[in-house]
């Protein structure tokens, strides 16, 4: 929905999405004060690629939609009714019309224990929470399985079903920065972007 600078826009991963909280919220709606014309290319690309199987042109920058939270929904019950829930975020006016710049995208920082868990993943399809080994892994290492895994599907790495974990995409990309910290990320084309901008800071000697 557009008028004039601003538009509300469906998250629901064609092609916005963002992830369900620890409490259970869904955003279904968010809305926007930038150009709305950005916003609705990348809904009518999203629209051709899966109605034509074409592939969507390249994403060649580093910046995200500032895009802010409006309806969020959950499942709710009631007696013996199961339904929806809804919540409605209030924002200042002034917020609303600050327009903030769109936020640079970044790859998702992790730790050595992450990366050997998401390279594993990658490997076998997916990880069972229950399985020995993994339990052996964890109770070595110190971990606390549910803050490791809700750490991963928030930076929308995995997604979980059961006590299955699997990589939201199939590939996942990975790098290792000279300052010594590791990067994981399943967007291809703004990897290589960040990658080369890297590159630019830390040239080959």
């Amino acid at each position: 929905m557009i008028c004039g600078q601003n538009s509300i826009v469906k998250m629901n991963g064609h092609p916005y999405t963002t992830p369900i909280d620890s409490d259970g919220w869904w955003t279904v709606f968010v809305s926007n004060a930038e150009n709305p014309l950005r916003i609705l290319l990348e809904l009518i690309w999203t629209r051709l690629s899966l109605a034509i199987e074409m592939e969507m042109p390249s994403d060649d920058t580093l910046q995200d939609e500032a895009l802010h939270p409006l309806l969020s929904a959950r499942l709710a019950r009631e007696g013996n009714k199961l339904g929806w829930k809804y919540n409605y975020t209030k924002l200042t006016k002034e917020r609303l019309q600050s327009a903030p710049a769109p936020r640079p995208w970044e790859p998702v920082e992790i730790d050595s224990n992450e990366y050997t868990f998401l390279t594993i993943a990658a490997k076998q399809g997916q990880i069972d929470l229950s399985d020995p080994q993994f339990l052996d892994w964890v109770r070595i290492e110190g971990i606390d399985v549910d803050t490791f895994v809700s750490r991963l599907m928030e930076a929308r790495l995995v997604a979980r079903t059961g006590s299955a974990i699997r990589l939201v995409d199939q590939t996942l990309f990975t790098a290792f920065t000279p300052d010594g910290k590791s990067w994981a990320a399943t967007d291809s084309d703004r990897f290589q972007l960040r990658s080369a901008e890297w590159m630019k800071y830390h040239p080959k000697k």
